[in-house]
């Protein structure tokens, strides 16, 4: 792979080096009030550009171009220095900005005429400290380069077929996940240079896999597919958590019988055996009832996942809530049996909504904690709860996007959410920030228990049960204007999780007015099964558009800045935007 630097100030127009363009020679486009457009560069290549990434500054020392930012002007820039790398065609180039403009600093082109790249991640060589790229896409192999050296760092081997993603461990930087069309994904070890697991099999994909992501912790990641199901795998059972220290002990190996050939002149060399990647073919969750049609992206969110599909839309929603129902239901049954009247009501849902503000609790929240069975007081036998269970807690509106490969991204403090459309806008969301989440009011459960029961009434289903139950749209709860300035409405999040109070129990006690006490009694049973939909409402949060005039190809995939500052758009037409998320009022100092 052939590599190219770009000079600061002088003539870089080079082959297929990419001029960036000031924002002083094109027009102010319609970016919102607190935002800005920095600047753009058009790659001479030419083919669309799939995939952006930004590297941590941490690793940016050793780049020898970590240098403030000057524009055109001379002016010094502002602010930290950003590097991101875009991949599209046979092309990697690497960028150097702020928010006072961006230029290229590296180029490197690869020497297959038929590679089209669709990922590219950073990490680091640990051993060295350099900033390393890995970048993969139609034809399987997977490029490692080292970007403070400017050259090959390795080449891994072992997919069969196109890799459409790749993660770093957010941990343990030597350690890469890519997703594949030949439906597995795997984990690599840049140490070792070989494959440490494969997922993949009798429970796994059932066509491409198009995205993963790791969880904040790097405990398990989620991957999604063409077959419309989004899964989570484990990192930290026994067999992955083994072949993962396994392919350590090798990688120290392989370097002390280098060391030890080099030290006799190359001369009968070891030849170690290879590395036998630990096959998993059970992911810890799965569903494919989020999404209807392909799941083109997915991330965590903290615990919760969001994930997108075709339908102009991204989802935040709660995997494997399973758990949560079943206790949800124990406290209805618990309510019931006692008899008790509006004060056990009322503890019963205090505690419901303490569990449910649990939920988003990093460090009680069921996906991180394993929280399952007797661990959690749950009964095992409970066969009503739908494997793969899921809540939708938000919809984020995406207009005009119907066309899939479009990948999204959330920031480094697990707060906001960028993504592009077809026609080149950006939108940012901020789905649970300050005062983007709030409880259910009493009307709205009120409104969505009549709904039930008049649904259950009419209904000629099992015991009662609507037979759409199983996914219901929940009464609108978008906030009023002064609870969330700027929120955007939009069609209310369903839930894909059973009604805990569903059957003949819920039946009857609907039905019953015998005393107030009953009646108080069943309004809790139900008032906990709607909250069980949706154990926290987070609106959509206020929603910020990037966009410029110019910008009207479709966005393959958007980039935060590690500190939150720039978001950085590619386009189908070989182009990358640079935003200002964070950009003074006018007039401010």
């Amino acid at each position: 792979m052939a590599a190219r630097r770009g000079s600061s100030g002088k003539g870089r127009r080079q082959a297929s080096a990419p001029r960036p363009s000031s924002s002083a020679h094109v027009p102010v486009g319609s970016c919102s009030p607190g935002a800005r457009f920095v600047g753009y560069a058009r790659e001479s290549h030419g083919q669309p550009l799939f995939a952006v990434a930004f590297l941590d500054e941490e690793y940016a020392a050793a780049l020898s171009d970590a240098e403030p930012y000057a524009d055109e002007s001379g002016r010094g820039g502002k602010g930290s220095v950003a590097h991101f790398a875009t991949a599209g065609g046979r092309c990697i180039t690497l960028y150097q900005g702020s928010e006072q403009g961006f230029e290229p600093i590296q180029a490197y082109t690869d020497e297959d005429a038929g590679e089209d790249f669709y990922a590219v991640r950073w990490t680091v060589d640990v051993a060295t400290g350099a900033p390393l790229i890995a970048a993969a896409g139609k034809r399987g192999p997977i490029k490692v380069l080292d970007a403070a050296r400017m050259q090959a760092h390795c080449v891994l081997h072992g997919h069969g077929d196109a890799v459409n993603d790749i993660r770093a461990h957010p941990t343990d930087p030597s350690l890469i996940l890519s997703s594949s069309k030949d439906e597995s994904l795997r984990l690599w070890n840049l140490l070792a240079k070989c494959a440490v697991a494969v997922f993949a099999g009798e429970r796994g994909h059932e066509s491409e896999v198009l995205a993963a992501d790791f969880h904040p912790l790097g405990h398990c990641f989620a991957s999604a597919g063409m077959d419309n199901s989004v899964k989570v795998w484990g990192l930290d059972d026994a067999a992955v958590a083994g072949a993962v220290a396994a392919s350590y002990e090798f990688a120290e190996s392989a370097a002390v019988a280098t060391a030890a050939a080099a030290g006799r002149g190359g001369e009968e060399q070891r030849v170690l055996r290879p590395f036998h990647a630990t096959l998993v073919q059970f992911p810890a969750y799965s569903t494919d009832g989020v999404h209807s049609d392909y799941v083109d992206s997915c991330a965590f969110l903290g615990n919760l996942l969001v994930s997108k599909s075709t339908d102009s839309r991204l989802l935040l929603w709660c995997p494997d809530v399973s758990a949560r129902l079943r206790l949800l239901r124990s406290l209805a049954r618990e309510a019931r049996a006692s008899g008790a009247g509006a004060h056990t009501g009322a503890r019963e849902v205090d505690d419901l909504l303490a569990a449910a503000d649990a939920w988003h609790d990093p460090d009680m929240g069921p996906l991180l904690a394993g929280e399952t069975g007797e661990a959690a007081g749950l009964a095992e036998d409970d066969e009503e709860i739908e494997e793969g269970a899921a809540t939708v807690l938000a919809e984020l509106p995406l207009p005009n996007a119907s066309l899939w490969f479009v990948r999204f991204a959330v920031d480094s403090s697990h707060t906001r959410v960028a993504a592009g459309n077809d026609a080149g806008d950006v939108f940012v969301w901020e789905p649970m920030g300050p005062g983007a989440a709030r409880r259910v009011t009493d009307e709205e459960a009120a409104d969505f228990v009549a709904g039930q029961v008049e649904a259950a009434s009419a209904s000629s289903g099992d015991a009662g049960v609507p037979p759409n139950s199983r996914r219901r749209s929940p009464p609108s709860t978008t906030p009023a204007a002064s609870e969330t300035p700027g929120a955007s409405t939009g069609t209310s999040p369903s839930a894909t999780a059973e009604s805990p109070a569903a059957g003949d129990d819920a039946q009857s006690n609907l039905s019953s007015a015998e005393s107030e006490s009953s009646d108080e009694v069943d309004e809790v049973a139900e008032r906990l099964a709607f909250i069980a939909a949706a154990p926290l409402r987070p609106s959509p949060g206020a929603v910020m558009t990037l966009g410029h005039a110019k910008s009207t190809k479709a966005v393959r995939q958007t980039a935060f800045s590690p500190d939150g500052r720039l978001v950085v758009a590619v386009c189908d037409d070989a182009t990358v935007w640079c935003y200002d998320t964070k950009a003074p009022h006018p007039g401010a100092p």
